[in-house]
């Protein structure tokens, strides 16, 4: 689809520009990005499926936003809901696609799903089977055996073990390799902070994983597994509930990348209802405990410097509250934003995603109002592009004739967004 959008003000996924101007999209690419002049956009030479002039309406446009840590294949906290056949959970997990995408999100990092379904759920979508967002995906991650994430983890019990465990994921394709380097909010008899996977088990998978072109990500939410990974040489820490400051030093000295999920502890220690399951009372003890650290280690990882990018863990179309928590940590709006599009596209090395530039991808959210005033206005978009084909539209865009892949729809009662 080729299109034309005209905006009163747009953030380019670093700064804001509170200006009239004109974007063109050809062929998924962005072909041109300039100031309107007068009432009537410019003209390009291209031919267009869809003119669209927001000019005079309170609105602003920023790249698709990007979720660098999701589950895809994890809805809630119900332990039946991650036993399902593979066929319903890869329905599932089209589903959970479709409400990132009504969120404006057009890119996610899924970092863990049982049985290569993420890896099938991204050859559907790329064969157009399928509506999602751009997946950048990391198979089955590497877990201790029995420990956090058991039910869709590789087990390694030993350095030769986690070797041939990302020999292994090489061979799947997957983009990232993940670490479960402690236990868990959830973790059936272990306190979260337990360290799961020995640091020469850590060492040997990051070596592994880096001689092959790969980065890695390490689920460490406090205590000693939290330092191991760091040392280790992981390429982004998530979660990250209690760091001290020799942690957050060392993540500065290392380029450690910090991806808070703040918005999986809020939604475990309020015991926030999904699809009728709420967290249980072990979890939500434990989420309470996290959430008095987890904003001094935010602040202190924002002080020194660190990269922080936002991810939301499995509460689907939830990055704009993700976004909004991390201003209540500490983030100016400018910065939350860049968290959840140019600092997340580096994350994820991929320079043509969450910016607006002529040649970058097309992916594009338009919000009502100002969300560089109050960032709570990405909770209410206009309009969502992906590789500029137009997948959600607000009701008041179909009258006005343009049409999406998902439709008009709203969130369904009770998703989160």
């Amino acid at each position: 689809m080729n299109l034309r959008l005209t905006v009163p003000r747009w953030f380019d996924g670093r700064e804001a520009h509170a200006r009239r101007w004109t974007l063109t999209v050809a062929d998924g690419r962005i072909a041109g990005l300039e100031a309107a002049n007068g009432a009537s956009p410019f003209d390009v030479d291209v031919n267009l499926d869809l003119d669209l002039d927001l000019g005079a309406e309170d609105a602003t446009l920023l790249p698709g936003l990007i979720d660098a840590h999701v589950h895809l294949a994890i809805t809630n906290t119900d332990p039946a809901t991650r036993e399902l056949p593979p066929a319903l959970l890869a329905l599932r997990m089209v589903r959970n696609g479709h409400a990132q995408l009504r969120a404006g999100v057009t890119t996610v990092r899924d970092l863990g799903a049982p049985d290569g379904l993420d890896g099938q759920l991204r050859r559907a979508f790329a064969e157009g089977l399928a509506t999602g967002p751009r997946l950048h995906l990391a198979g089955r991650p590497l877990v201790a055996p029995g420990g956090h994430a058991a039910f869709m983890g590789r087990p390694v019990a030993s350095a030769d073990d986690a070797r041939r465990a990302v020999a292994e994921a090489v061979a799947a394709g997957v983009d990232w390799v993940k670490l479960m380097a402690t236990a868990g909010l959830s973790t059936a008899g272990a306190e979260a902070s337990e360290q799961q996977l020995p640091d020469a088990v850590l060492q040997a998978a990051v070596s592994e994983a880096h001689a092959a072109g790969l980065p890695v990500a390490a689920h460490a939410v406090a205590g000693p597994g939290v330092r191991a990974a760091i040392l280790a040489g992981v390429d982004s820490l998530e979660h990250g509930y209690a760091l001290d400051a020799d942690d957050v030093a060392a993540m500065h000295d290392r380029g450690t990348v910090y991806v808070p999920t703040r918005t999986v502890v809020r939604q475990v220690a309020e015991a926030f209802e999904i699809e009728g399951s709420r967290p249980p009372a072990r979890a939500r003890a434990a989420a309470k405990r996290a959430d008095a650290t987890h904003g001094d280690a935010i602040r202190r990882a924002l002080a020194a410097g660190v990269p922080i990018v936002a991810g939301t863990d499995y509460q689907h179309g939830a990055l704009p509250l993700e976004v909004a928590l991390l201003v209540d940590a500490g983030l100016t709006p400018t910065e939350a934003l860049r968290a959840a599009t140019s600092a997340a596209a580096r994350l994820l090395r991929r320079p043509d995603l969450g910016t607006l530039e002529v040649g970058a991808r097309a992916d594009l959210l338009v919000v009502r109002g100002d969300p560089l005033r109050d960032v709570r206005a990405l909770r209410d978009p206009l309009l969502v592009v992906q590789g500029g084909a137009v997948v959600w539209c607000a009701p008041e865009l179909a009258r006005r004739g343009v049409s999406a892949s998902l439709g008009t729809r709203t969130l369904s009662p009770g998703t989160p967004g």
